[in-house]
């Protein structure tokens, strides 16, 4: 079996079913897993995934549904089904999203011609300007440029950031433990992070095939501060905590876009906190660095300094 999709469930039961005939929906002749894992939601989106896999006939799409003993949140879900699947690839659905009839065999296609391809990134069809950057992007329709590879990973407007729509080589998730960060908000970005560092061959599905829909009830549609603060501090101190030698600087120019943000969002709102996570990420640049970092942090709202710190990383 060569694809292993990966739902997670929680609280949908307004959007599920139109998420899973998507699935059945997949014009591919392929045996394809379907994973669905229950992570304890509060209505009955499960029993309408259960409904609607009793009384499913397909025989391309093979569904497992996996039940969660306690909410262990969106990461969670994914890991638990990443660690049971067994397809040679995993691809990343959200329940409340669908995709387009041909978007599997698209990938298949791309996975015949590059057999052992360690990432394929899809395109979306969703209205907003964030998304629609990329369709006019010239991103490698495959390519095995590290460099280019690990940038664009760490750059979040060279392709998108979430995991979503993402196709990813199973044994290289394994073999480097390349698993999400339970516990925090903004978990695409911390995996992207890591990933980033293992991403030896990178494809590129051309055709936009996954269908985003904006959630009223997404975690990502409100913001909680104490989440926020959370997020940031564990993502900054760990990206902090495994910089590498390849494309230092990149890595600390996507650390300080995130400190920036933390910052200018008042995510800090205790002094000494502000500073302790800005002293982690101090401490490993150089000195010309620390001299302007120094520079910027006195007014981290100045667009000036903050494009002169910018600038310093890219000498």
């Amino acid at each position: 079996m060569n694809i292993s999709i990966i739902i997670p469930i929680y609280n949908v039961s307004q959007y599920v079913e139109r998420c899973l005939t998507s699935v059945v929906n997949q014009t591919t002749q392929e045996t394809i897993e379907c994973i669905c894992v229950d992570d304890c939601g509060t209505d009955n989106s499960m029993e309408i995934v259960e409904n609607f896999v009793k009384n499913t006939n397909s025989k391309v799409i093979k569904f497992k549904l996996l039940y969660h003993k306690t909410n262990k949140g969106l990461s969670g879900a994914r890991n638990t089904g990443i660690k049971n699947a067994t397809g040679n690839y995993i691809y990343l659905l959200d329940s409340d999203d669908e995709i387009t009839p041909t978007c599997i065999e698209d990938f298949l296609k791309i996975i015949h011609q590059h057999p052992h391809v360690d990432l394929i990134q899809g395109l979306f069809i969703q209205d907003s300007p964030y998304m629609n950057q990329f369709k006019n992007k010239r991103i490698p329709s495959y390519t095995e440029d590290r460099e280019y590879i690990k940038e664009a990973l760490l750059d979040y407007n060279a392709i998108p950031i979430c995991a979503a729509n993402k196709m990813v080589r199973r044994e290289l998730i394994i073999k480097h433990n390349l698993f999400f960060k339970e516990g925090i908000i903004h978990e695409d970005n911390y995996w992207s992070f890591f990933l980033a560092k293992h991403v030896q061959s990178f494809a590129c599905n051309a055709k936009s095939c996954y269908i985003y829909f904006v959630n009223p009830n997404s975690i990502m549609t409100a913001i909680n501060v104490q989440k926020e603060t959370i997020a940031y501090k564990t993502i900054i101190q760990d990206f902090v905590a495994n910089l590498d030698p390849f494309l230092l600087n990149k890595q600390k120019e996507t650390i300080f876009y995130l400190l920036h943000k933390a910052i200018v969002s008042n995510y800090f709102s205790d002094k000494n906190e502000k500073y302790q996570i800005f002293k982690s990420f101090y401490t490993k640049c150089s000195i010309i660095e620390q001299l302007v970092l120094r520079f910027w942090f006195c007014k981290p709202q100045n667009v000036k300094r903050t494009h002169l710190v910018v600038k310093t990383f890219n000498l």
